[in-house]
């Protein structure tokens, strides 16, 4: 799915932890709602893992302020109508 490319950005874009365990903060949930806007179970995990992947740098105070505000804004409807900006989010080139 589409969503695959803009897991790798949020990723990259806000330097998710996610792989300390416990981690639980602001992005965190940023990037667990945009898996959950995947199809189905198997690829919201599938997704999660991926983010988990490429995450190894700690989040700065900034940065969670950042997730943190946008997860207001970020919906799955947002994203099936490309608006990747309210996730904090861009879309790669294919």
């Amino acid at each position: 799915m589409r969503l695959r490319s803009l897991e790798l950005g949020l990723a990259a874009i806000f330097g998710l932890s996610v792989a300390l365990s416990g981690c639980s903060g602001p992005c965190r949930a940023l990037a667990e709602t945009v898996c959950s806007c995947e199809p189905n179970d198997v690829e919201q995990q599938a997704c999660l893992v991926r983010i988990d992947a490429v995450s190894d740098r700690p989040v700065s105070p900034a940065e969670e302020d950042r997730c943190d505000q946008l997860l207001e804004s970020c919906t799955c409807d947002a994203l099936a109508v490309d608006n990747f900006a309210a996730c904090g989010l861009t879309k790669n080139a294919p």
